[in-house]
């Protein structure tokens, strides 16, 4: 709320103009801005939007990831559930996703084994939860720490 499409769209390009070579690829940074705008609409507070850009300015661990793994983690981000709704009969919690590696690699332009990697990457490091759904086919995925609190 109180951030349009050619504001969030502005802050991605900013990024992509620190990556060498840029992406240049505005079909991705508009398929994060609808995801993002879908997921949230107007039950986000003001400010955070803001918060989130500056967690990822100053976080050395996500600004030292690859290109490709950066993207994983906004596509994560902007995959996040902002309520909680039900999945096969399980509750899926608010700051959580269910997305499998496949479908993270395809909607962050990179592969399955990207996704994966880059995945194992934030739980070691303590930035998401992992567990399994119950017909083994995705994962749930937690956020923790500072990411956590921009989605309750």
């Amino acid at each position: 709320r109180g951030h349009g499409e050619e504001r969030m769209v502005e802050e991605l390009e900013q990024w992509d103009r620190r990556n060498i070579p840029p992406m240049n690829e505005d079909s991705w940074l508009e398929n994060i801005v609808a995801s993002a705008r879908s997921k949230v609409g107007d039950r986000a507070p003001t400010n955070e939007f803001r918060h989130l850009c500056q967690l990822l300015r100053n976080s050395t661990f996500i600004d030292s990831l690859p290109d490709s793994q950066y993207r994983v983690v906004i596509q994560l981000i902007a995959s996040t559930n902002t309520r909680d709704h039900e999945y096969l009969g399980s509750t899926v919690s608010r700051a959580s996703l269910i997305i499998s590696y496949k479908t993270l690699g395809d909607r962050s332009n990179t592969t399955k084994d990207v996704a994966r990697e880059t995945i194992k990457k934030l739980i070691a490091e303590g930035y998401l939860t992992s567990e399994i759904t119950p017909d083994r086919k995705a994962l749930i995925l937690t956020w923790r720490g500072k990411y956590r609190g921009l989605f309750l």
